[in-house]
Protein backbone atom coordinates (compact mmCIF):
# COMPACT_ATOMS: atom_id res chain seq x y z
CA UNK A 1 0.00 0.00 0.00
CA UNK A 2 1.22 3.41 -0.84
CA UNK A 3 -0.56 5.70 1.43
CA UNK A 4 -0.36 5.85 5.03
CA UNK A 5 -2.98 8.03 7.16
CA UNK A 6 -2.77 9.98 10.26
CA UNK A 7 -5.79 9.83 12.14
CA UNK A 8 -5.37 12.12 15.46
CA UNK A 9 -8.68 10.84 16.72
CA UNK A 10 -6.89 7.32 16.81
CA UNK A 11 -4.39 8.74 19.27
CA UNK A 12 -4.03 10.21 22.69
CA UNK A 13 -4.20 13.73 22.71
CA UNK A 14 -1.43 15.91 24.40
CA UNK A 15 -3.66 17.71 26.71
CA UNK A 16 -0.56 19.68 28.26
CA UNK A 17 -0.07 21.42 24.57
CA UNK A 18 -3.62 21.85 24.26
CA UNK A 19 -4.13 23.49 27.87
CA UNK A 20 -1.23 26.15 26.68
CA UNK A 21 -2.83 26.71 24.02
CA UNK A 22 -5.89 27.43 25.79
CA UNK A 23 -3.90 29.71 28.65
CA UNK A 24 -2.63 31.55 26.29
CA UNK A 25 -5.33 32.64 24.31
CA UNK A 26 -7.24 33.36 27.26
CA UNK A 27 -4.39 35.94 28.01
CA UNK A 28 -3.61 36.68 24.50
CA UNK A 29 -7.53 37.51 23.57
CA UNK A 30 -8.35 40.47 25.94
CA UNK A 31 -4.43 41.81 25.11
CA UNK A 32 -4.62 41.89 21.82
CA UNK A 33 -8.73 43.95 22.49
CA UNK A 34 -7.00 46.47 25.18
CA UNK A 35 -4.34 47.25 22.11
CA UNK A 36 -7.29 47.83 19.73
CA UNK A 37 -8.74 49.87 21.99
CA UNK A 38 -5.76 51.70 22.67
CA UNK A 39 -4.60 52.01 18.95
CA UNK A 40 -7.79 53.47 18.57
CA UNK A 41 -7.89 55.93 21.13
CA UNK A 42 -4.39 57.02 21.33
CA UNK A 43 -3.19 57.02 17.73
CA UNK A 44 0.35 55.33 17.63
CA UNK A 45 1.53 53.39 15.19
CA UNK A 46 3.37 51.26 17.21
CA UNK A 47 -0.13 49.33 18.59
CA UNK A 48 -1.57 49.06 15.19
CA UNK A 49 1.83 47.46 13.91
CA UNK A 50 1.12 45.08 17.04
CA UNK A 51 -2.30 44.25 15.97
CA UNK A 52 -1.16 42.50 13.06
CA UNK A 53 0.06 40.10 15.20
CA UNK A 54 -2.55 40.24 17.60
CA UNK A 55 -4.86 39.05 15.08
CA UNK A 56 -3.02 36.47 13.95
CA UNK A 57 -2.80 34.99 17.38
CA UNK A 58 -6.43 36.04 18.20
CA UNK A 59 -7.96 34.08 15.36
CA UNK A 60 -5.25 31.40 14.66
CA UNK A 61 -5.09 29.56 18.38
CA UNK A 62 -8.44 28.62 18.14
CA UNK A 63 -8.07 27.67 14.72
CA UNK A 64 -5.10 25.56 15.45
CA UNK A 65 -7.11 23.92 18.61
CA UNK A 66 -10.26 23.49 16.55
CA UNK A 67 -8.06 21.49 13.64
CA UNK A 68 -6.37 19.41 15.81
CA UNK A 69 -8.45 16.48 15.06
CA UNK A 70 -7.10 16.75 10.88
CA UNK A 71 -6.54 13.81 9.21
CA UNK A 72 -3.49 13.56 7.50
CA UNK A 73 -2.11 11.52 4.38
CA UNK A 74 0.65 10.82 2.98
CA UNK A 75 0.58 9.35 -0.38
CA UNK A 76 3.98 7.69 -2.32
CA UNK A 77 3.95 7.75 -6.04
CA UNK A 78 6.73 6.67 -8.42
CA UNK A 79 8.76 9.80 -7.95
CA UNK A 80 7.00 11.88 -5.32
CA UNK A 81 5.63 12.07 -2.13
CA UNK A 82 2.49 14.24 -1.00
CA UNK A 83 1.51 15.40 2.16
CA UNK A 84 -2.29 16.18 2.37
CA UNK A 85 -4.02 18.22 5.27
CA UNK A 86 -0.72 19.62 6.84
CA UNK A 87 -0.86 22.81 5.76
CA UNK A 88 -3.15 25.86 7.08
CA UNK A 89 -5.80 24.80 5.20
CA UNK A 90 -7.48 21.23 5.85
CA UNK A 91 -7.20 20.48 2.21
CA UNK A 92 -3.92 21.49 1.41
CA UNK A 93 -1.17 19.61 0.02
CA UNK A 94 2.23 19.89 0.06
CA UNK A 95 4.73 17.91 -2.98
CA UNK A 96 8.12 16.70 -2.69
CA UNK A 97 10.43 14.54 -4.78
CA UNK A 98 11.78 11.07 -3.03
CA UNK A 99 15.26 12.70 -2.83
CA UNK A 100 14.73 15.93 -1.50
CA UNK A 101 13.59 14.05 1.79
CA UNK A 102 16.05 15.06 4.29
CA UNK A 103 15.16 13.80 7.58
CA UNK A 104 12.56 12.11 9.53
CA UNK A 105 12.74 13.29 13.15
CA UNK A 106 10.82 13.52 16.42
CA UNK A 107 12.32 15.94 18.33
CA UNK A 108 12.01 19.62 19.90
CA UNK A 109 12.73 21.31 16.72
CA UNK A 110 14.33 24.61 17.09
CA UNK A 111 14.11 24.27 21.40
CA UNK A 112 10.10 24.27 20.99
CA UNK A 113 8.66 23.30 24.34
CA UNK A 114 6.82 20.38 22.76
CA UNK A 115 7.93 17.19 20.83
CA UNK A 116 7.41 17.32 17.09
CA UNK A 117 7.18 14.65 14.25
CA UNK A 118 8.78 16.22 11.49
CA UNK A 119 9.66 15.70 7.73
CA UNK A 120 12.58 17.63 6.33
CA UNK A 121 13.05 18.41 2.67
CA UNK A 122 16.70 19.23 1.02
CA UNK A 123 14.33 21.70 -1.53
CA UNK A 124 13.01 23.95 1.29
CA UNK A 125 14.09 25.49 5.05
CA UNK A 126 10.48 24.67 6.15
CA UNK A 127 9.53 21.23 8.12
CA UNK A 128 6.68 19.88 6.88
CA UNK A 129 5.05 19.11 10.61
CA UNK A 130 2.74 15.80 11.44
CA UNK A 131 0.25 15.11 14.19
CA UNK A 132 0.90 18.45 15.80
CA UNK A 133 -1.48 17.83 18.94
CA UNK A 134 -1.10 14.20 19.33
CA UNK A 135 0.63 12.71 22.65
CA UNK A 136 4.34 12.32 22.39
CA UNK A 137 4.34 8.41 23.07
CA UNK A 138 2.09 8.24 20.50
CA UNK A 139 3.86 10.28 18.01
CA UNK A 140 6.64 8.04 18.85
CA UNK A 141 4.73 5.16 17.83
CA UNK A 142 3.88 7.03 14.33
CA UNK A 143 7.48 7.89 13.92
CA UNK A 144 8.00 4.12 13.90
CA UNK A 145 5.82 3.29 11.68
CA UNK A 146 6.55 6.18 9.31
CA UNK A 147 10.00 5.06 9.23
CA UNK A 148 8.67 1.29 8.32
CA UNK A 149 6.42 2.78 5.41
CA UNK A 150 9.48 4.83 4.01
CA UNK A 151 11.83 2.37 3.91
CA UNK A 152 9.34 -0.03 2.54
CA UNK A 153 9.21 2.50 -0.41
CA UNK A 154 12.90 2.72 -0.80
CA UNK A 155 13.06 6.16 0.70
CA UNK A 156 16.10 6.73 2.27
CA UNK A 157 16.75 9.64 4.82
CA UNK A 158 18.12 10.03 7.63
CA UNK A 159 16.12 9.30 10.88
CA UNK A 160 16.16 10.68 14.21
CA UNK A 161 14.69 10.32 17.68
CA UNK A 162 14.98 11.87 20.79
CA UNK A 163 11.93 10.75 22.41
CA UNK A 164 13.64 7.21 22.96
Amino acid sequence: MNQYIINPKEYKKDKVYLGCMVIFWLIWAPATMIVCYLAISKKELFFFLWLIFGFIGFFGIPYAIYSRNRIQKIIIESEKIHFHGTGVLPNSKISINHQSIRMLTLEHYDDESVFSLNVQSNKSPKRIMLASMVHPDHKAKIYNELKSFFSSHGIECEYINHKT
